[in-house]
């Protein structure tokens, strides 16, 4: 047998193992049409919803003449029968400072921090590190999430020019009882 037929060979057996085709309905894929029926959900159980962003943040002057910065980020809002979890979180804030020894400046990175800050149609408002369950279940919530951190300016001009921030999340449909 030459090369080609044994290729052929091949294709013929290994393919239909492969699962690609079902039934020997080739080009018969499963696909959202665009179209909603009756009772639908914006998401589905357990969907996972990433937002990556970059900020180039106010620098603002805070205790013991540190530079900070506290940027708003996304808001993502849930019903009563819905839980917010967190499920991964990074951060990376880039800065420069002015180094006076060998008049240089010098890039300083470090990784701030995301808070969260649930305001519900009850009244109630929780302000908490974004991690986990953001705990607002039986309450219409807003929660509004920002990025914050500090770098030291002692002697050395320090300027925060950039925050980024990537933020994984799935809303969970629950029953209050």
């Amino acid at each position: 047998m030459n090369t080609d037929r044994v290729f052929v060979l091949l294709l013929v057996v290994l393919l239909p193992l492969s699962g690609c085709f079902d039934g020997g309905s080739v080009g018969d894929a499963d696909a959202d049409d665009g179209t909603s029926e009756g009772n639908t959900s914006d998401h589905n159980e357990n969907e996972l919803f990433t937002s990556f962003a970059t900020i180039i943040p106010v620098n603002e002057q805070c205790y013991n003449d540190n530079i900070c910065i506290w940027e708003y980020v996304l808001s993502i809002n849930t019903t009563t029968s819905q839980a917010l979890m967190i499920v991964s979180l990074s951060t990376q804030v880039d800065g420069n400072y002015f180094e006076s020894e060998d008049n240089s400046t010098r890039n300083r990175t470090s990784y701030g921090q995301i808070n969260v800050i649930s305001t519900c149609d009850s009244g109630q408002v929780w302000n908490r590190s974004a991690a986990g369950y953001i705990p607002t279940v039986g309450d219409e919530c807003q929660h509004d999430f920002f990025i914050s951190d500090a770098h030291s300016n002692e002697d050395s001009n320090s300027v925060i020019t950039k925050a980024q921030i990537s933020l994984t999340w799935r809303i969970d449909e629950v029953t209050v009882i």
